[in-house]
């Protein structure tokens, strides 16, 4: 017999248990795994926030990078094109979602996978791009205690309008 209270129950621990699993797969990231992610997360903010300088301090010097809007490899002073291109058009992203794959540390780098949508807006608020997922694989490098972006390649998923799998 379903009832309204019955569903509601169900919907309730559907939602705890959901919410219990995502806060033990953030807890099991080890001490240097966490500043990594944490270092992606400022990424993205800095990606939101149009904030180019400090967007550019999170990439080695000698980095090199396949970003899914390009023909080919890029070096660091192209990384930035990912806000300048859109600044320039006076467009923004108003809203992120990542989900983390792999997060593995050795020693002084680390390999961080995952998959992000983004919704782009233009100057009037008008969405331009939105819903598209895309799959991304950074590597980081450990100099001295900063974590740096030496290596990135990303590409839109096979399947760009559903929801990363597990």
């Amino acid at each position: 017999m379903n009832t309204p209270a019955m569903c509601n129950s169900v919907l309730a621990a559907v939602l705890f248990s959901t919410i219990c699993a995502v806060s033990v797969r953030a807890q099991q990231l080890s001490g240097p795994a966490r500043e990594v992610w944490a270092m992606e997360e400022r990424y993205w903010n800095d990606v939101k926030s149009l904030n180019v300088e400090d967007f550019l301090s999170l990439w080695h010097d000698d980095f090199k990078g396949w970003p899914a809007s390009s023909n080919a490899p890029i070096p660091k002073d192209s990384a930035a094109d990912m806000i300048r291109v859109p600044l320039s058009r006076g467009s923004r992203i108003t809203r992120y979602e990542l989900h983390r794959k792999v997060l593995q540390v050795f020693g002084n780098t680390a390999i961080s996978i995952y998959a992000v949508t983004f919704t782009w807006v233009d100057n009037h608020g008008h969405v331009e791009r939105t819903g598209q997922w895309y799959k991304l694989i950074h590597t980081w490098l450990k100099v001295g205690k900063e974590w740096k972006i030496i290596g990135s390649l990303s590409a839109v998923l096979a399947q760009p309008d559903s929801p990363p799998g597990h």
